[in-house]
């Protein structure tokens, strides 16, 4: 008895130091449970003092319509090789798996992004290492997704308000063994910026882990429920952040 009550313990210690600077900003306790932790890191920038840290005016002079009054959105995307899908019998390379999670994420997210075209200005190496957490990033081409905009006068009818940074870190799945029983669940590691595109500041920064329970022991079920469910959870956390500005 006095073996297990250590055993306990000890397992209660190592959960604690694990979670003890982390937020649970949202859970949902149900056979979908999952939860989205804000992993607290430490900026370099304050946020509140910060110098404008991209020239944003050249851009801003394609975008002259002064009749838009909704607040639209530019998005880069870039991913690490860490970000694939490894399951036992499903291989997915970084960059595949990248596309079908943003793909996703589109069909999930209720924002306003600008049209392909004109996002394509923002589709640059240089603003990506600026706005990452380093320069190891590759650009996820997330064209397709966006609105194609047909009509050359209307290519740059929207004013760009906020440019959206995403980093995904890493992706993996983990297995826990816990005397009889056996958990599992898709972890990933993900970080974003919005910036202001008038400003060129950085107006929100976080770091977050995506964690989502996985029932099944079906790969295809798992591989489906994971494209299906993680997105959506980033484009709520995107989502909700983004709406604040």
């Amino acid at each position: 008895m006095k073996i297990l009550f250590l055993i306990l313990f000890l397992f209660n210690i190592l959960l604690s130091n694990d979670f003890s600077q982390k937020k649970i900003l949202n859970m949902k306790s149900n056979e979908d449970s999952f939860e989205i932790i804000d992993l607290k890191q430490n900026n370099l920038i304050d946020i509140d003092k910060q110098e404008a840290l991209f020239n944003s005016s050249k851009i801003n002079k394609e975008e002259n319509n002064l009749k838009d009054l909704k607040t639209d959105f530019a998005i880069l995307v870039g991913f690490k090789p860490h970000f694939g899908l490894a399951l036992n019998q499903i291989y997915i390379k970084a960059d595949k798996f990248s596309s079908l999670f943003m793909k996703n994420f589109f069909l999930n997210s209720k924002l306003c992004f600008i049209n392909s075209k004109a996002n394509g200005i923002y589709q640059n190496k240089k603003y990506l290492d600026l706005f990452s957490i380093d320069n190891k990033f590759h650009i996820l081409n997330i064209s397709d997704f966006l609105k194609y905009e047909k009509d050359k006068n209307k290519i740059y009818s929207q004013i760009t308000d906020f440019l959206i940074v995403i980093n995904l870190n890493e992706f993996y799945i983990n297995t826990t063994n816990f005397f009889i029983t056996k958990t599992r669940s898709a972890n990933a590691l993900i970080n974003f910026k919005i910036i202001n595109a008038i400003t060129g500041k950085i107006v929100s920064s976080k770091k977050i882990k995506l964690k989502l329970s996985l029932d099944s022991y079906n790969e295809e079920q798992s591989y489906n429920f994971i494209l299906e469910q993680m997105p959506k959870m980033l484009a709520e956390v995107i989502d909700k952040e983004a709406l604040k500005k």
